[in-house]
């Protein structure tokens, strides 16, 4: 599913959120297939604020960050999904992706 994303305080670039997108699109090729995707981000004072949760049938990924730099919030979040999808798929017995 395409994700949801909600900011407060500040517009997107174009090329920033087409960026967001492509990424959380390999993302979810490898969550499970009923996977959604709910992004907030919001800029208050110096500061850009994003949580990311990815819900399925059984459990969800969630990523938090803050930075100044909406880039490496991005980054942080998306580090952190790669993470916790890859570690999900490595407790799944005979995943090729884990290997």
């Amino acid at each position: 599913m395409l994700p949801r994303i909600v900011s407060w305080g500040f517009e997107f670039e174009p090329h920033t959120l087409q960026q967001l997108k492509s990424e959380l699109a390999e993302i979810l090729d490898y969550c499970p297939d009923d996977s959604a995707i709910d992004i907030k981000v919001a800029k208050t004072n110096s500061y850009y604020e994003m949580v990311t949760r990815i819900n399925y049938d059984g459990g969800a990924f969630v990523a938090r960050s803050s930075s100044a730099l909406l880039s490496e919030t991005i980054k942080s979040v998306l580090n952190q999904l790669y993470d916790q999808v890859h570690n999900w798929r490595l407790h799944r017995e005979g995943d090729s992706y884990a290997n």
